[in-house]
C-alpha cells in the first residue's frame, strides 16, 4: 500500500460531500488513505471502530454516491479523480472479481453499470499496463470526437490557436529585426553582419561592427572601434588577443549564441579577474595573523649599541 494519497478539491469541496455528517467525512478520508492503487479498501468495520463512526456514516457515503459497498470491501467512486499513478508503479489487482463489476467513465469516476464512453476496470488496467499510458485520454478523445465540443477538443483548439499566434508574432519580430539590421549593416543577433565580405567596406570612423580576421578573430568576432578601444584600455594586449581567440574558437565550434561579443569578452575577463583575486588572497601571507613575538626575540632583532656617556671597550 502506498504511503501517500491525494484528495481532489473537486470532490471534497462539493455540496454532496460537505453536507455529510463530520463522522462520515472523517471516515471517507481514513478509508481513502488505506485504499490500494485502484481505490479498494478492505476492512471498513475496523476503520469505523478506529474513527468512532458507525454503519450510518458508511450508509451516508453510499447514498451520496461517494463509495460502493461490496460486503467487506469499499470502493471510492472518485478514486481516479483523486489519484493517478504511473503504470510502472501499479500493483496487481487484489479484487479482480469486483473490478469486473465496475466501469470507469471519461471523468475518472467508477460506475456499476456500463455507460457510453466507459471502460471496464479490468480492461482499463490491462491497457494501462501494456501501453504504459492512462487509457482515460483515449476515452476522453472518443467522447470529444462524438460530441464535437468536448473539453479536451476545446482546450486543444485553444492551445493550437495560441501556438499559431505566438509563431506569427515571432515571425513578425524576426522580419522587423532583420530589416533593421540590414539598414544598419549589422547581423540579426547583434554580433555583426553574417557575411564577412560586406564588412570590409565599412570605414574605421563608422560605429558599425567590424570583424577581426586572420588567426585572431577568424572573421567571426565583431567589435566596433569604440568597443575595441575600451577593451584595450581595460585589458593588456596579451589578454585582448587571448579572449578574442577564445571567443572565435567557441563560435566556430558551437555557433554564435552571444548577443554582444563586446559584453561577452568583458564578462569573461571580469570573471577570471575575480577568480585571480580570490586565489591571491588565499595565498597571501598577510592574510594570516602573525604570531606574537616574545621580548627576547624583539631584543635580538635590535642592533647592539654601546651605552652613552662613558667609553667602554668592546668585549673582545
Amino acid at each position: 500500500m502506498a504511503e501517500k494519497r491525494m484528495f481532489s478539491m473537486t470532490v471534497v469541496d462539493s455540496d454532496r460531500f460537505l453536507n455529510l455528517p463530520p463522522a462520515a467525512r472523517l471516515l471517507y478520508f481514513e478509508m481513502g488513505l488505506r485504499c490500494d492503487d485502484d481505490g479498494f479498501c478492505s476492512g471498513p468495520e475496523k476503520i469505523m471502530r478506529m474513527t468512532g463512526a458507525n454503519s450510518d456514516s458508511l450508509a451516508a457515503l453510499v447514498d451520496a454516491g461517494l463509495v460502493f459497498d461490496f460486503d467487506g470491501v469499499v470502493v471510492l467512486s472518485d478514486w481516479r479523480v483523486h489519484n493517478c499513478l504511473r503504470a510502472g508503479r501499479l500493483k496487481p489487482l487484489k479484487f479482480p472479481k469486483l473490478a469486473a463489476r465496475l466501469w470507469i467513465t471519461e471523468t475518472g469516476c467508477y460506475v456499476t453499470e456500463p455507460e457510453e464512453n466507459s471502460m471496464n476496470l479490468l480492461e482499463y488496467r490491462k491497457r494501462f499496463e501494456e501501453r504504459r499510458y492512462d487509457p482515460l485520454s483515449e476515452i476522453r478523445r472518443k467522447s470529444s470526437e462524438k460530441s464535437g465540443f468536448g473539453c479536451e477538443s476545446q482546450d486543444r483548439i485553444g492551445e493550437d490557436r495560441r501556438g499559431e499566434e505566438k509563431i506569427g508574432k515571432l515571425s513578425a519580430e524576426v522580419e522587423e529585426e532583420e530589416a533593421a539590421c540590414a539598414l544598419a549593416g549589422e547581423g540579426p543577433d547583434g554580433g555583426g553582419f553574417d557575411g564577412g565580405a560586406e564588412s570590409e567596406d565599412f570605414s574605421s570612423d563608422d560605429k558599425r561592427l567590424e570583424t577581426f580576421g586572420g588567426e585572431l578573430g577568424q572573421n567571426v568576432v565583431w567589435l566596433t572601434d569604440e568597443q575595441t578601444g575600451d577593451l584595450l584600455d581595460r585589458l593588456s594586449l596579451e589578454e585582448f588577443d587571448r579572449y578574442v581567440r577564445k571567443l572565435s574558437d567557441y563560435i566556430l565550434a558551437h555557433g554564435d549564441k552571444f548577443h554582444s561579443h563586446y559584453k561577452t569578452i568583458l564578462k569573461w575577463w571580469e570573471e577570471d579577474r575575480a577568480v585571480d583575486k580570490a586565489g591571491k588572497a588565499r595565498e597571501s601571507p598577510d592574510r594570516w595573523p602573525k604570531p606574537k613575538q616574545q621580548p627576547w626575540q624583539r631584543a635580538m632583532e635590535r642592533p647592539w649599541e654601546p651605552p652613552r656617556g662613558e667609553f667602554h671597550e668592546p668585549p673582545f
